[in-house]
């Protein structure tokens, strides 16, 4: 897949907000990307920001794939939270 195509990827997936969640989820104003970034976790925000103070990151895009194997007789799949284009 070309890296242009990635960089305009939209979130794999969605997440929910609902009253009293476990977690803090929500979207940031990045000023790499001049748009919102969402994140699941306060992890994840705070991996967002160190990513915007980069300033090697060019852009950042998040859950941009699904990553899927089989592995030990076991579809396994995983969504990244992030990918950052460097340069």
């Amino acid at each position: 897949m070309a890296p242009a195509l990635l960089q305009t990827a939209h979130p794999w997936r969605t997440f929910r907000w609902y009253r009293d969640q476990k977690h803090y989820s929500g979207t940031y104003w990045s000023p790499t990307m001049r748009d919102h970034v969402i994140y699941e976790s306060r992890l994840e925000l705070s991996r967002l920001l160190f990513a915007d103070f980069d300033p090697s990151v060019r852009a950042i895009v998040a859950q941009p794939f699904l990553l899927q194997t089989v592995l030990e007789a076991r579809v396994r799949r995983h969504i990244p939270d992030y990918l950052l284009f460097t340069g």
